[in-house]
């Protein structure tokens, strides 16, 4: 999921060209935070889950697809 926002800059669009949820826009942190509740919700080790959140706030910059 994190990845999907990523690529599609904030606004996850289906194939029908609706948004889900309507009208809303994720923001760079707001994936990040996907990502984070994800990891915890699959009981990710917590050293592991928080590395990598931290990660990707510090260095996805260059990935997000922000328009």
């Amino acid at each position: 999921m994190h990845d999907l926002i990523y690529r599609c800059g904030g606004q996850v669009i289906l194939p029908d060209g609706e948004v889900i949820p309507a009208g809303k826009l994720f923001s760079r942190k707001d994936a990040d935070d996907v990502f984070l509740e994800l990891m915890t919700r699959s009981k990710v080790a917590y050293w592991k889950r928080n590395v990598a959140y931290l990660a990707v706030r510090a260095f996805g910059q260059s990935s997000w697809q922000g328009r």
